[in-house]
C-alpha cells in the first residue's frame, strides 16, 4: 500500500477489489485512515478510520478441496452498488494482480 501511495494516490486509495487473503484492510487504513478529531467527551479517539470515498470489495473463494465451488464479492467500504458496478463482481482483476489463473 505504500507503493501505492508513493505512485500517486496520495490522499485515499484506487478504488481496488483484491481476493479474501490478507490484511489489505488494515494496511489501507494504516497507509490512507485518519484518527478522527477529539471532540472532547470520553476516551480521545486513537484508531484510524476509513474515508467517506474509499471503494474496496474482496472476491471470497469457496471452495471445496481445490474445486471452486462458489464465489462471494463483499464490499469492505462504499456503496454497494456503486462498488459492485466499478469493480465488477469477479476474480479476473484479482487474478490479475496476483498474477495467478482464474478458475471458472
Amino acid at each position: 500500500m505504500g507503493q501505492i501511495r508513493r505512485h500517486g494516490h496520495i490522499d485515499k486509495p484506487p478504488a481496488m477489489a483484491t481476493d479474501g487473503q490478507g490484511a489489505y484492510r488494515d494496511a489501507m487504513l494504516s497507509e490512507w485512515g485518519k484518527v478522527r478529531q477529539y471532540s472532547g467527551c470520553g476516551r480521545p479517539p486513537t484508531l484510524p478510520v476509513p474515508g467517506e470515498d474509499w471503494k474496496y470489495l474482496q472476491i471470497i473463494k469457496i471452495r471445496a478441496g481445490s474445486k471452486l465451488i462458489g464465489v462471494i464479492p463483499k464490499v469492505v467500504y462504499g456503496d454497494q452498488e456503486e462498488v459492485k458496478n466499478m469493480l465488477g463482481e469477479h476474480t479476473a482483476y484479482v487474478e490479475r494482480t496476483h498474477l495467478t489463473g482464474a478458475v471458472r
